[in-house]
């Protein structure tokens, strides 16, 4: 048995009535090994003056601490299976709601890891999402709440990884306009696809951890479907959704797509950078070809924003 200890202390300031409701409720947490941290109510819960944004609050703690305990179970899981972990960083995210019977609870925990690997052995996709596994399981703080976790991360250094691709193109559009074509689904489906190819459906859930999803019709045998997920928006500014495409039932690589946005003096500056693994060794063809798939792309992104 393993016994953990942590001060949590308060004090009233003389000029708070307290019984109006109008205290403050910054305090600090001493922990055992002799760190001092401040902490306060959330803001989201009890409004600033009488919350303080630079504590940290208990909801991003729990957070926080789902996301480390992962994190360490994570790396001596990739360790044990002799992976390099270079660098691990991760934008975890809580959502509070109400249950059924009126209670507010934090119901969902989203871990969203950047994980970056080195050296000679390089873990497949299979074998990250095995560690994640090992790692849920094992973490003592997943094993406490009742919260669901959720796993949406994106690696870099994997096993049947290819080179990154990169594409621009200036846009005679503002970037709101130019933005907001890849958040509707109607819109992507008029321009989402090179030369030859057409999107006769698409899902475009346009939120943090939403669907992406389309098919892509081409020539026989160059039909697709890309099944994603964003991982981040910062609207105007940049997005990432990464997922696999497959065909006829069958995998063929994973990708990771971000896109960002910027000011230049003909309008909008558009930047892509996708990276790839890898399923079926024969899809590399269709990557090769993805430069120019992206050049015929964005340009007919061009045609409906400059109209």
């Amino acid at each position: 048995m393993s016994q953990y200890t942590a001060e949590i202390a308060w004090r009233r300031k003389p000029d708070e009535p307290f019984t109006d409701g109008k205290y403050h409720r910054a305090h600090v947490w001493t922990f055992d090994g002799g760190h001092v941290a401040p902490a306060s109510s959330s803001p989201q819960v009890v409004r600033v003056p009488w919350s303080d944004p630079a504590g940290v609050d208990p909801e991003e703690a729990l957070v926080a601490a789902l996301s480390s305990c992962h994190m360490l179970f994570f790396l001596d899981y990739a360790k044990q299976g002799g992976f390099t972990v270079e660098s691990y960083v991760d934008s975890a995210e809580g959502t509070m709601e109400a249950g059924a019977d009126g209670r507010v609870w934090m119901t969902r925990v989203t871990l969203k890891p950047r994980i970056v690997f080195s050296g000679a052995k390089r873990p497949s996709r299979a074998d990250v999402d095995n560690v994640h596994r090992q790692a849920h399981e094992a973490c003592y703080i997943a094993n406490t709440v009742k919260s669901e976790i959720r796993i949406e991360g994106v690696c870099e250094g994997l096993g049947g990884a290819v080179s990154p691709v990169v594409a621009s193109r200036d846009f005679a559009a503002p970037r709101a306009r130019v933005f907001a074509a890849w958040g509707d689904a109607e819109t992507v489906k008029r321009w989402f696809s090179p030369d030859g190819f057409s999107v006769p459906n698409a899902v475009v859930d346009f939120r943090p951890g939403g669907v992406f999803a389309l098919t892509m019709l081409g020539p026989p045998g160059m039909s697709s479907d890309m099944d994603m997920k964003f991982i981040d928006i910062v609207p105007g500014e940049h997005l990432q959704f990464a997922g696999k495409v497959s065909a006829a039932g069958q995998d063929l690589f994973r990708v990771d797509t971000r896109v960002e946005f910027a000011d230049v003096d003909a309008g909008t500056r558009v930047i892509v950078a996708q990276s790839y693994e890898l399923i079926a060794p024969w899809a590399a063809g269709a990557i090769a070809g993805a430069p120019v798939g992206w050049r015929m792309t964005l340009d007919k992104l061009a045609r409906v924003v400059e109209t």
